[in-house]
């Protein structure tokens, strides 16, 4: 027992007092998406015309940082990153997940504009953070034309990597298969491995790639990285745009083709014991996907973060959104996805005030009551939802639209399509689910515990006990009540600190 408890005593010392270099357990990492900077953006513009001054226009003027109507100006681009600096200047890494080019017509971009934006938007990054490692992925938006991402390689990616400078953010274990097609990977620290795919090459509106069976090679690629890096007891984060599965907030919308929707769910089952996170945007929409095995045990968790750009969709229903950027706490050793805080900004307050001012929105494990954000405790959380009024839903559907649309409720069919968006990532299923005849678990997954017939009763052992002395279980209980009594001092002294390291991690900035 004296052992035992110095063992944790030491532990818990170490744990608290070690600083903020890789040996300690908790790390912190960015995720930012769907930028899209759109430089003809005008205070006087048109939002009709996404904000863009054609004509002398009266009335009052658009918003400093934007309009829901639009894309993002570069003031609140800049605004956003510059409240990521403000709030972690020091994060392990940053996951870039794509889409930097604005909704407009084919006609008003061109391929130099393209790489400019990608590079402006680089250079912002990279400035700002110089020290920090940065891992992009390409979004649908980001070729020219836009959603036409290259299967072939050729000029595309070599420009992208020179011209708008990604070469430099980029290790140089990754070119080979990134001039391919726009895919990589690399190591984030011994053991934690990051794959960065291309999914715009398996997006259903590519007109590339409707015929290929396996676009730049990138599946087979995929399979054999994750092959080694099974093979070298390595976890995986994957990092990518464009998430599988089925849009939550618009009816019948998906986003793969059904041949590559239905691949990549085969190969990210197989290998979902050493996948321990997955980080997508596109939606522009915050929400998240449980992964199921053939028995219904939930073995993985899909990210899909937030947009910077407000920009109301032209899908109908599928709304607009504050602009946010995302923080994640995770185990350094393990990988584990601890946490993630999501910060936003109200996009009416700091137009009205000509400030931008980035707060919390929200806090996943605390507002959602869970204990971490991994597949069983999200899976718990959905399954919450199904219940009559169910406050845990209200939430996340405020969430849903970064609280830009608080005076919309989602009931009845609503309320079925984003269950069965989390819950069903196959097509099929799906659609069995919407329809009433999918079997998804209806209670929460409990991780099966041996019973007591599986262990012998003490009265079955062969040898005789006689009892410790009298005097022997005072020294013990002396003893459990010391380490009992450090630990305490010790976990006080810990919390005083980490509160004291973590203020101003978790404050609300503003941004002038």
């Amino acid at each position: 027992m004296y052992w035992f408890g110095i063992k944790y005593i030491l532990t818990a010392v170490l744990w608290c007092f070690a600083g903020e270099s890789w040996g300690t357990q908790t790390g912190l990492f960015w995720q930012v998406t769907d930028f899209h900077y759109d430089s003809k953006y005008s205070e006087s513009g048109d939002p009709s015309d996404m904000c863009h001054q054609v004509v002398a226009r009266a009335g009052k003027p658009l918003g400093m940082f934007g309009d829901y109507k639009c894309d993002a100006p570069y003031s609140l681009i800049q605004s956003a990153v510059q409240a990521m600096k403000e709030i972690d200047d020091n994060p392990d890494f940053i996951m870039w997940s794509g889409d930097n080019v604005p909704h407009v017509p084919t006609k008003e971009m061109s391929t130099s504009k393209v790489y400019n934006i990608i590079r402006n938007t680089t250079s912002l990054l990279t400035e700002t953070f110089p020290n920090a490692t940065i891992y992009p992925v390409f979004g649908n938006h980001d070729p020219y034309p836009s959603d036409q991402m290259s299967p072939d390689g050729g000029d595309y990616y070599e420009m992208v990597a020179n011209v708008s400078g990604w070469k430099k953010m980029l290790p140089p274990d990754s070119m080979t298969t990134f001039r391919k097609g726009g895919y990589y990977s690399t190591l984030i620290k011994p053991g934690l491995r990051i794959i960065s795919l291309n999914t715009p090459l398996v997006y259903k509106y590519n007109k590339l790639v409707a015929k290929l069976a396996d676009p730049a090679d990138q599946f087979k690629w995929f399979g054999q990285v994750l092959e080694t890096a099974k093979t070298r007891k390595e976890q995986v984060f994957l990092s990518a745009h464009v998430p599988p599965g089925m849009f939550a907030k618009v009816t019948n919308i998906s986003w793969f083709y059904p041949k590559f929707n239905a691949a990549y769910l085969d190969i990210i089952h197989k290998y979902s014991p050493i996948i321990v996170g997955q980080f997508y945007g596109h939606e522009h929409t915050d929400s998240f996907r449980v992964m199921y095995d053939t028995h219904g045990k939930p073995v993985g968790s899909m990210f899909l973060s937030p947009a910077v750009t407000p920009w109301n969709s032209t899908l109908k229903g599928a709304g607009f959104n504050n602009p946010s950027v995302r923080l994640y706490s995770y185990n350094r050793d393990t990988g584990n996805i601890l946490n993630y805080i999501q910060y936003y900004l109200n996009l009416t307050a700091a137009n009205i005030h000509k400030s931008a001012k980035w707060d919390v929105e929200y806090n996943a494990t605390k507002d959602f009551i869970i204990k971490d954000v991994g597949p069983a405790s999200l899976h718990a959380l959905v399954e919450s939802f199904k219940k009559p009024n169910s406050s845990m839903f209200t939430k996340y559907y405020r969430f849903n639209s970064v609280s830009a649309e608080t005076d919309v409720s989602c009931t009845g069919t609503c309320k079925e399509q984003h269950i069965c968006a989390i819950t069903c990532i196959d097509y099929n299923q799906y659609y069995k689910c919407v329809s009433g005849h999918q079997n998804v678990p209806t209670q929460p997954y409990v991780t099966p515990t041996p019973g007591n017939h599986h262990f012998r009763s003490s009265s079955h052992h062969p040898h005789h006990h006689h009892p410790p002395p009298r005097y022997m279980l005072y020294i013990i209980i002396g003893l459990s009540v010391l380490v009992v009594t450090l630990f305490i001092l010790i976990a006080v002294m810990c919390y005083r600190r980490r509160v004291h390291l973590a203020a101003p991690r978790f404050q609300t900035l503003k941004v002038n």
